[in-house]
């Protein structure tokens, strides 16, 4: 399968937008990981931008997905899953457990976000 240069370039510009993301979203979780009210900011904002993806690709209108907006989508409920998990090992005390539901949460969001960054504002077509 031969990939386009211009699908190269997308793929690359999306690896690292996704890494400044992770870097910059993964500072914000460490220094707010106690406190309660971040999560439930985060878990607002993700269900913000789920909707918002809804409406946008007029899923209510048409009934029809883009490629985009499915995986898209996953990664956000993904990454609002395990932030919920993380808030629940949080508050059992299981350290270990917080700290691979924090990454995991910021990996999918940032990559979400890098999605929605590069489809919606960049490459509009």
């Amino acid at each position: 399968m031969k990939i386009s240069r211009h699908d190269k370039l997308l793929l690359l510009e999306q690896e690292i937008v996704a890494l400044l993301l992770i870097i910059i979203l993964g500072a914000i979780f460490y220094f707010y990981q106690n406190n309660p009210y971040f999560y439930l900011i985060t878990l607002l904002v993700g269900f913000v931008f789920y909707f918002w993806m809804l409406y946008e690709e007029n899923i209510h209108k048409t009934g029809k997905k883009h490629v985009y907006f499915e995986h898209t989508s996953s990664y956000i409920i993904l990454a609002q899953t395990a932030l919920v998990l993380a808030l629940l090992f949080k508050n059992l005390a299981i350290d270990y457990l917080i700290i691979i539901f924090m990454v995991i949460s910021v990996i999918m969001y940032s990559v979400s976000l890098t999605r929605i960054l590069l489809y919606k504002a960049v490459f509009k077509k």
